[in-house]
């Protein structure tokens, strides 16, 4: 009788604890922090003459292991509905950039990109950021984050 108790307090203890790390680790935030966005973000993007605009974000070495996916998402203007969504792309969690055909961006147009970390588990908050597109020469400085098409 008391090895059937001490196996019952055994089990429970176990259980309890489990069920307890699932709780604490479900309420650290930096379990599955919001990426960081490299660019573009904020300024004005000169896309005369490009092909392509390149968008990158560092990548995080946490609990890289368990990530499954990056979520991509492009809107036109800076309010992020579903009714604005131009690309919605799930992106290899080894991939830190996506690049973009720049025939979808219209001149003188603000566009915003948003990414968040999918885990199995859990999302990330969605880091966004906007730009502004100019497409004739010479009417915006070159900022470097244009990939010209080749």
């Amino acid at each position: 009788m008391r090895s059937k108790i001490l196996m019952w307090l055994v089990v429970v203890t176990g259980l309890a604890c489990f069920a307890g790390s699932l709780i604490a680790a479900s309420d650290w935030p930096d379990l599955a922090p919001e990426p960081e966005l490299l660019s573009p973000t904020g300024e004005v993007v000169n896309l005369a003459d490009k092909k392509t605009l390149e968008f990158k974000w560092s990548p995080f070495i946490g609990r890289m292991w368990e990530r499954q996916y990056y979520d991509f998402r492009l809107y036109k203007g800076r309010q992020t509905t579903e009714a604005n969504q131009l690309i919605v792309k799930q992106i290899p969690k080894d991939q830190y950039s996506f690049t973009v055909d720049a025939g979808i961006f219209q001149d003188g147009e603000v566009y915003t990109w948003g990414l968040r970390q999918v885990y199995m588990d859990r999302k990330s908050e969605q880091a966004y950021s906007s730009f502004k597109v100019e497409k004739n020469a010479g009417s915006a400085c070159p900022t470097g984050d244009a990939k010209a098409g080749e």
